[in-house]
């Protein structure tokens, strides 16, 4: 799903400098992948095993929020056009959504699936920084930016309900993000307002993870695994050497629905 490319910065905003090169997406791939493989395989292969419940909420809850942090990171430093990365992610979503929803026992649960809420986690970072922006250039009054914000926010608040991870899947892109920029703003200016509003918007990232889980287990999980990806991509200071398989751009990309139909296939013939 998400190739390392050349560092181009695409926020709107004050620019960190940008990152040195660095493999941490390339490893956060083979971690994502096969943690979320795992996760399923044992959530509709082996549903009745003794180990599934484990599986599910430990390794289960890697994948989330390394695919949000590798989404995040591309989205800030490395595409041309959010627009078009948000119609890549999209794609994916609808191809694999079919598959999910018969997986699930559709329509006895039914929700869009997480690339669904990567891709609106993007929509909702590309509107803030659209917003933040109009703020600053002062084009619009203080009442009309507030009750845009307001607007906004009770759209993703109802809208989100029907995704993956729900509100907090969907705030973990914009919010990666923000402690990723804030992160190399402090680490290249060293100002204490700037220090602490790095280490807010890595405390409200942490938070958010957290609150995507409900059993205590996942929720240490997937806490612990979205602070180490903020430090993986903290910058040059961590040695991060490139993996020695890397598979082609277009697996990546097919991994998510084929995955599906790979499983799909076996529940159908296993019946």
């Amino acid at each position: 799903m998400l190739t390392k490319t050349q560092v181009i910065p695409a926020t709107s905003y004050d620019r960190a400098p940008a990152p040195r090169s660095s493999h941490w997406t390339l490893w956060g791939q083979w971690i994502a992948v096969l943690t979320m493989s795992a996760d399923h395989a044992a959530r509709f292969l082996f549903r009745e095993a003794a180990f599934a419940d484990g599986v599910t909420i430990t390794v289960g809850r890697i994948a989330f929020p390394v695919f949000a942090g590798m989404v995040a990171w591309h989205a800030l430093y490395n595409t041309r056009s959010l627009r078009r990365y948000i119609g890549r992610i999209l794609l994916i979503a609808i191809a694999a959504q079919p598959l999910v929803m018969w997986l699930n026992g559709y329509p006895h649960i039914a929700y869009l699936n997480i690339c669904f809420t990567l891709a609106l986690g993007l929509g909702v970072a590309r509107w803030g920084q659209h917003w933040y922006r109009v703020f600053r250039e002062g084009r619009r009054s203080m009442a009309l930016l507030f009750i845009e914000a307001l607007a906004m926010g009770l759209g993703v608040l109802v809208v989100s309900s029907f995704f993956e991870y729900g509100q907090a899947g969907v705030l973990l892109v914009p919010l990666y993000m923000l402690s990723f920029h804030t992160l190399r703003k402090a680490m290249a200016e060293q100002g204490i307002i700037k220090i602490a509003g790095a280490c807010g918007a890595i405390l409200m990232t942490a938070l958010i993870a957290s609150l995507a889980n409900i059993n205590p287990v996942s929720t240490l999980v997937a806490t612990m695994t979205a602070l180490g990806i903020i430090v993986l991509a903290a910058g040059p200071r961590v040695p991060i050497q490139k993996p020695r398989l890397c598979l082609p751009r277009s697996v990546w990309l097919a991994w998510y629905p084929v995955h599906f139909a790979v499983l799909a296939l076996i529940v159908h013939i296993i019946g």
